[in-house]
């Protein structure tokens, strides 16, 4: 099969706009497209190796992908992981030794770091763009497995039909999942696209379709990403159709030189890229500046171009396979020990020094009893259907708490303290009665009515704590601006399974849970959250230990205040009813004008994240509620 320059060019274009989108997001949204383009290319190329299945050999081509992939695909992953190793806090490195194992067997899309790639927490994983490649390996398998057959049987054209038409309309059905994204049934779409192309023999006259090409080319980077894999991804597919149509066009003029090399290496530059990014802004706990972008893009292009030229075209240049399998699954072998033995430790803690070590203690929860009693959907309902009670000595225990993850946090404290309490809490999941995140609708409002039902009838239960992140569910996801920002999207509140929740109705249905509990003679105390600071506060500490970088942590009392200013107004609105009162540890942390800190006047920790509190946070908040806790 010849080179066609004007592919390449095509691939340079493609691997172009996804270092741009990877770079700079926010000028170039559409630039994920690029990925798109790929797949539509991989299945012209597939079509065209199958022909007509009759001389097809399913062996040989994967033994031919694996020789084209697997080289540079091992180098990157054993780079990274070692990169990994030199600048990544334990439980960073614990996440790449999984992905590290998921990309050695290409399943980067089958158990995702983040089941929404666009989510900030992808951010934070360096193999995460593996993805694509584990969506290109399993389309590969199932074509050489399933294709050749059914082209036999129902002729290529209509079986690449088939395929387009059940795919893109799978696509378009559950867009909506975030699991779709990475699916590789609903991207087979794309892929047929390019097979038809090549099965068609379609092209387009160059010089009027050019104009088009070129004007589709400038706007797709700039196009708002949406509706992935579904109807958002056509104008990408659209583009790489009518490309590889005009390169099947006859011309006499190949592509500039230039361009036709950065297509050649667009697969080795694209698996650089991406680690090179992560690891830079982790490294560096703060947004990474133009400049830096740019630098890391060139560091990338520039590994990229060394690893074709020495990994993928030697490999590719031999006539057969001997020799690489061997080489290959011994270093794959070596990595995936380390890869699991650094898992199994939980990243290797004894890297660091112990000021920083000493920080990673304090990351960890302080909830002694936080996997019984603490729901964490879907991974522990069963274990918490009933109220864990805390310190309790037989009396009647007239204490409760009741909220999301900030309620589990403060119950650490209430422990250490010998406080009997019952406690009723859910991460993710506001106290606030039929409004509920859509993630875990069902089961936040089954466990609040519970909840609420069970407080109500509890005859000795008189004072009742409500703690919950409310600006997270009322604003969204938080970014301090400074570079940290919310690992989560942003939550949608529901008020029914298909009906969308605001704010008031959210706050509006913890006034009624409130006015339901003190009908029965109750108090309720509403503890308002700590400030989000955006950076993992024990972790960001452990890493500025650990390099000893200058950063400043501190929070921007402006930003805090307009954030949480909808919250406080609704929470000091519920409190003016008999029986309801609030408590708000923000003086804790807001002890200056124009800034808020995670730590105490002495040093001390009070974050063990970007929220929620550390054992010393929680403790110190319990002896600033003794009074309310005081028996009546």
């Amino acid at each position: 099969m010849n080179r066609n320059t004007h592919l390449d060019a095509l691939r340079a274009y493609a691997v172009t706009i996804v270092l741009g989108y990877h770079a700079f997001p926010a000028a170039l949204p559409g630039g994920l497209f690029g990925v798109d383009v790929f797949f539509v290319l991989s299945g012209y190329f597939i079509a065209r190796t199958i022909g007509e299945g009759q001389d097809f050999h399913p062996l040989r081509y994967l033994g031919r992908r694996l020789i084209r992939l697997y080289p540079a695909l091992l180098l990157v992953l054993a780079a990274t992981f070692v990169a990994g190793w030199m600048v990544l806090l334990p439980r960073e490195l614990s996440d790449l030794s999984l992905a590290t194992l998921r990309g050695l067997v290409f399943a980067g899309n089958l158990l995702p770091g983040s089941a929404d790639y666009h989510a900030p927490a992808t951010q934070e994983q360096s193999l995460a763009h593996l993805w694509s490649l584990g969506v290109e390996m399993q389309t590969y398998l199932a074509a050489a497995l399933l294709l050749p057959f059914l082209v036999r049987r129902l002729g290529a054209a209509r079986t690449y039909a088939a395929v387009f038409v059940i795919s893109l309309v799978g696509a378009i059905l559950w867009t909506e999942d975030a699991g779709a994204f990475y699916h590789p049934g609903l991207r087979a779409w794309e892929f047929s696209a390019g097979a038809l192309v090549a099965n068609l023999r379609l092209t387009c006259p160059p010089r009027p379709a050019l104009l088009l090409a070129t004007l589709a080319a400038a706007l797709l980077p700039i196009m708002p990403s949406f509706a992935h894999p579904g109807l958002g991804t056509i104008p990408a597919v659209a583009l790489a159709v009518l490309c590889i149509s005009m390169a099947q066009a006859p011309t006499r003029r190949p592509s500039p030189p230039a361009a036709a090399l950065l297509g050649r290496a667009s697969y080795s530059i694209y698996l650089w890229h991406w680690p090179i990014l992560v690891l830079w802004g982790l490294h560096d706990l703060g947004p990474t500046g133009p400049g830096e972008a740019a630098l890391a893009l060139f560091l990338s292009v520039f590994l990229g171009l060394v690893s074709y030229g020495l990994i993928e075209r030697p490999f590719l240049s031999r006539s057969s396979g001997r020799g690489v399998g061997g080489a290959a699954g011994l270093a794959s072998f070596a990595l995936a020990v380390a890869a699991l033995a650094t898992g199994i430790t939980g990243g290797a803690p004894g890297r660091l020094p112990p000021d920083a070590a000493a920080f990673i203690e304090l990351s960890r929860p302080s909830h002694p009893r936080l996997a019984e009693c603490h729901v964490i959907a879907p991974m522990n309902l069963a274990p918490s259907r009933q109220p864990c009670s805390h310190n309790d000595d037989g009396t009647p225990v007239r204490i409760a708490l009741w909220g999301d993850s900030h309620a589990a946090a403060l119950a650490g404290g209430l422990i250490r303290a010998e406080v009997a309490f019952r406690e009723y809490s859910f991460s993710g999941c506001p106290p606030a009665p039929g409004i509920a995140p859509a993630a875990r609708w069902a089961e936040c409002v089954e466990f609040n009515q519970r909840a609420l039902k069970a407080l109500e009838e509890d005859r000795s239960i008189d004072l009742i704590l409500v703690v919950a992140r409310w600006p997270l569910y009322a604003e969204g996801a938080f970014d301090n601006g400074r570079g940290g920002r919310e690992p989560l999207p942003s939550p949608v509140l529901l008020a029914a399974a298909d009906q969308p929740a605001t704010a008031e109705d959210l706050f509006a249905g913890l006034r009624a849970a409130a006015e339901r509990l003190t009908r029965q003679d109750k108090t309720v105390l509403l503890v308002a959250p700590p400030p989000d600071f955006g950076w993992p506060g024990a972790e960001a500490e452990a890493r500025r230990a650990w390099t000893g970088q200058q950063i400043d942590f501190s929070l921007d009392r402006a930003r805090h205040a307009a954030r949480r200013q909808r919250t406080i107004a609704a929470l000091e609105n519920i409190a003016r009813m008999p029986g309801v009162s609030i408590f708000d540890p923000d003086p804790f942390f807001c002890r200056t004008a124009s800034h808020c800190s995670w730590t105490a006047p002495d040093g001390t920790l009070l974050l063990e994240d970007q929220d929620h509190l550390s054992a010393a946070g929680a403790d110190l908040i319990v002896q600033a509620l003794r009074p309310h806790l005081a028996v009546r």
